[in-house]
């Protein structure tokens, strides 16, 4: 009896370890030497991954042989597919192409590759970076308890809005909201339409990104926070139009794109809307528009009436003091008006044209006063103190690591475009560019010796694009014989790519700008199943370390965010498609008939099942990484070969009309030639192998708040992760250096570090 249920538990324990992985060789490797090198011999229990590398006496690597998925129907060279028994060659020389000595070499294979958190480098918490338009007097907020909620912006779609206290120190993030809330506040909001299913089955936000969705952050031209707690705001520029927003404290959306029922205009003149907390959860909204005063609850928007309307006294009710689309200058009505406060009395303050209108808060009218002169807006101290922060990030965006270990980082940022700084974090320097002139989309690269190559908007905006080279020190270097090189493309045509390889030709990705939308497709904008190379508006461009044009057109696409050349030679791009992220998202939203695989024939079959109601996997669907032959190619053979393969499921990326205003993508190739790509609106990055094999996905929702190592603990009862392992909002740059994976997260304003671990790890000598 107790030998047969020792017998059983040993068999449990022999079961949860091939479960969990924790042995997935069948044997230890073996290196034999041969006529041209040496052969590593494998064999794997399941299909996995498998990196190979040669390390030397010190256990530094020397050469990075093999990296990929083993046993899959695809593999990437030199594994062999369909076969978990391998034999591998190595010729005995390093990465560099030197030979190495046996003696002190070894053979290094993990398998089953997997990513913890390991810490944040870059990003002070306590700290505020400025965009070139953030105007801290008019987007600091008086919240409750002393509380002061900051927002800042960049361009068009990027926000986030951080709480601080009197003192300056970061307390919490408002947008992006957190999940670290009771089961009863934060399922229902995302049980409804406002949550999706990442790949994994975890419940997430519908988005938080910049994205086609537009989901509108607490970006606002006039905000309060009401004593209840609601944020309230007039909506800034993600909408394009007025109309008012609300969270609760906890930065969950009320409403996005709320509008009285008398607003018929779709006006842009959101300043002509200001807001203003009552005494009770209620907000007063001054209507410059419709020439109104009004009064709402936050939580619900519920209109809330006046019983007068400046002298006169009303037999119904209604929201609002002054005659809607009446404008005039009497009691009653206002030209403008052009603010509302609230006094000490709870009686409401209206500016209108040379003077401050006074009202019970009936709407009885009390007096008219003097306009005072408006005093000048005056950013808190401790506010003004954590923008002198000199680490704080702005936006951090896109990533590269040198050989020797140099971070660089775009910044998004004011007065520091690029961060250098070294993989622990500790190293921390800015680089500027010349006045008027900025990073563009903010591509950069690094060659063999370690120079660094970064994409420039030139002071003259009807120039094209340039690619600038640097020093490793940051000092300029010329290309050939040129200071710049601007890309072949005509007035405003922007960079959305750069890689340099170690043979130092430069692979540029040109792009025409929206602003000169070719007059062709502004009637066809908006569909979405056009195919043929007319419509392959950016391509990837071929120059020498000279500077001198070798390949114009190496691949043609219709919306090319970056590329990345392996090895062997073969070309990586990540295509966006031509079309703007709306259309896109409509086509996500809805059933669109039978037309969702005809205008995405590159799906699978179990892609093409996807509903409506996984919006975020559809839009991410639509986006794909595609490989080339080094001999180039165009996009699904329309007018020349097509690529070798196709991978869909990438986001983050913009189309090639969306210019500068929208984030673009980025893709990072690491030194063992695994792929790493962005999946952005479901909060994760993922590595392919060079088969276009998935291998990894790294990341899940988190915001700020989130302290990351938290193992994915989920919210009891729920799909819910509250405490991520690796938390991202908005991750956008990678990078690899080493088993370290690095990741800029934009919306928390920091760079995780996360450490590449191997389920099973396995070593074997070199004979001599």
């Amino acid at each position: 009896m107790t030998m047969r249920r020792t017998t059983t538990i040993a068999a449990i324990l022999f079961c949860a370890r091939l479960v969990a992985g924790a042995e997935l060789f069948m044997a230890t490797p073996t290196v034999e030497k041969t006529k041209g090198g040496f052969e590593i011999a494998f064999a794997l229990a399941r299909a996995t991954d498998l990196t190979v590398r040669i390390l030397n006496a010190n256990g530094a690597t020397v050469r990075h042989l093999a990296c990929g998925m083993v046993g899959l129907e695809k593999a990437a060279k030199p594994f062999q597919p369909r076969s978990l028994a391998q034999r591998i060659a190595w010729d005995g020389k390093d990465d560099a192409g030197q030979p190495v000595d046996p003696a002190d070499s070894r053979a290094w294979l993990g398998a089953g590759m997997g990513a913890a958190f390991d810490r944040f480098i870059l990003g002070e918490r306590d700290g505020i970076g400025l965009g070139p338009r953030d105007k801290l007097e008019t987007a600091v907020v008086p919240g409750l308890d002393g509380e002061l909620l900051v927002t800042q912006n960049w361009g068009v779609h990027m926000n986030t809005t951080r709480v601080f206290n009197s003192e300056g120190r970061f307390i919490r993030c408002l947008w992006p909201f957190s999940l670290n809330h009771p089961r009863e506040t934060v399922e229902p909001f995302l049980a409804g339409k406002d949550g999706v299913d990442d790949w994994d089955g975890r419940r997430v936000p519908l988005c938080v990104n910049h994205n086609a969705f537009y989901y509108f952050g607490t970006r606002c031209v006039s905000a309060a926070v009401t004593t209840d707690g609601f944020f309230v705001g007039s909506h800034g520029y993600v909408m394009g139009y007025t109309s008012l927003i609300a969270t609760t404290r906890e930065g969950f959306p009320v409403r996005k794109d709320w509008k009285p029922p008398w607003h018929t205009t779709r006006d842009w003149n959101r300043k002509k809307w200001q807001v203003a907390a009552g005494r009770d959860g209620d907000f007063f909204l001054a209507d410059g528009i419709h020439h109104v005063v009004a009064r709402f609850r936050a939580r619900d928007f519920a209109p809330i009436p006046f019983t007068w309307s400046g002298t006169r006294k009303l037999a119904q009710p209604r929201p609002y003091i002054g005659e809607v689309d009446d404008p005039g200058y009497d009691k009653g009505r206002f030209q403008g008006p052009l603010g509302v406060a609230i006094d000490g009395k709870g009686n409401l303050l209206v500016t209108d044209r040379d003077a401050v209108k006074v009202y019970e808060p009936t709407g009885r009218f009390i007096e008219r006063r003097e306009k005072p002169d408006k005093p000048a807006a005056r950013v808190p101290e401790a506010i003004a103190a954590a923008t002198r922060n000199p680490r704080a990030l702005t936006f951090p965006h896109f990533l590269r690591i040198d050989a020797a270990g140099r971070l660089y980082l775009n910044n998004y940022a004011r007065d520091k475009p690029f961060v250098v700084s070294d993989t622990e974090g500790k190293a921390f320097t800015t680089r500027k560019l010349p006045w008027g002139h900025t990073p563009a989309q903010g591509y950069t690269a690094v060659d063999a010796e370690d120079n660094w190559y970064i994409s420039v908007h030139p002071h003259d905006r009807e120039k094209p694009d340039e690619v600038w080279k640097f020093s490793p020190d940051g000092k300029r270097l010329k290309i050939g014989e040129k200071d710049a090189l601007p890309i072949d493309y005509g007035p405003r045509a922007e960079i959305k790519g750069l890689f340099v390889t170690r043979t130092g030709d430069i692979h540029v990705v040109a792009a025409v700008s929206k602003w000169r939308t070719p007059e062709p497709f502004k009637k066809l904008y908006g569909r979405m199943d056009l195919q043929g190379d007319e419509y392959n508006l950016t391509r990837v461009d071929v120059l020498g370390p000279d500077g001198k044009l070798k390949h114009k057109g190496l691949v043609r696409s219709q919306g090319i965010n970056d590329v990345a050349v392996d090895r062997e030679g073969n070309v990586y791009v990540l295509e966006s498609t031509m079309w703007h992220g709306a259309h896109m998202m409509k086509i996500a939203q809805i059933d669109y008939h039978k037309k969702w695989p005809k205008v995405f024939p590159h799906l699978s079959p179990e892609q093409q099942k996807t509903g409506k109601d996984q919006a975020s996997r559809r839009f991410s669907l639509m986006s794909r990484v595609l490989k080339f032959a080094p001999t180039g190619g165009v996009l699904d053979g329309q007018g020349g070969p097509a690529q070798l393969w196709g991978h869909a499921g990438v986001s983050g990326l913009s189309p090639w009309n969306c210019g500068a205003e929208c984030p673009a993508g980025q893709m990072c190739l690491d030194p063992d030639q695994r792929l790493w790509v962005p999946d952005t609106f479901l909060y994760n990055v993922k590595a392919l192998d060079t088969a276009g094999n998935p291998i990894l996905r790294v990341g899940t929702y988190g915001n700020e708040d989130c302290t990351g190592g938290g193992k994915d603990r989920v919210l009891e009862g729920t799909r819910i992760v509250v405490d991520p392992e690796i938390p991202l909002a908005r991750p956008s740059g990678m990078a690899v250096h080493g088993d370290h994976l690095f990741i800029s997260d934009m919306y928390a304003h920091r760079v995780v570090r996360c450490r590449l671990t191997y389920r099973d790890v396995r070593q074997a000598p070199i004979p001599r």
